[in-house]
């Protein structure tokens, strides 16, 4: 808990934060794919809303637009754990790996309007 306040008070928060969640997702899906090496083609399709979220962090400085923006990553990885789960574990099916495609598709409806607020809160 230490060490989540000491990266708090750093000015790329969200960047650190977001990079970090789509490393760890991008090693979850390498651990359920054949070849493991799939997982980074298909990285860009499922983590898209994690990478322009950290792009995001770098341009957007102010306390409560890095609070924002590392809010929606958290809410995107939970999202991405409860989607995997569902996928993988819950429900078999041949067509999980392509569903699994649509992840960063289907997260934008939730993301953009965090990013809009984050952009609206960087004068703050």
């Amino acid at each position: 808990m230490w060490l989540l306040f000491r990266v708090m008070k750093l000015k790329f928060t969200a960047t650190l934060i977001s990079t970090a969640l789509a490393l760890a997702g991008i090693a979850l899906v390498a651990t359920n794919s054949t070849p493991p090496m799939a997982a980074v083609r298909a990285a860009p399709f499922i983590f898209g809303p994690l990478l322009v979220t950290a792009l995001l962090g770098l341009f957007l400085h102010s306390r409560s637009s890095q609070r924002t923006l590392t809010a929606s990553a958290v809410l995107f990885a939970a999202a991405f754990i409860l989607w995997f789960l569902n996928l993988f574990y819950w429900n078999l099916d041949p067509q999980n790996g392509i569903a699994l495609l649509f992840t960063g598709i289907y997260s934008l409806p939730a993301m953009i309007p965090f990013w809009i607020i984050a952009f609206v809160q960087r004068k703050k």
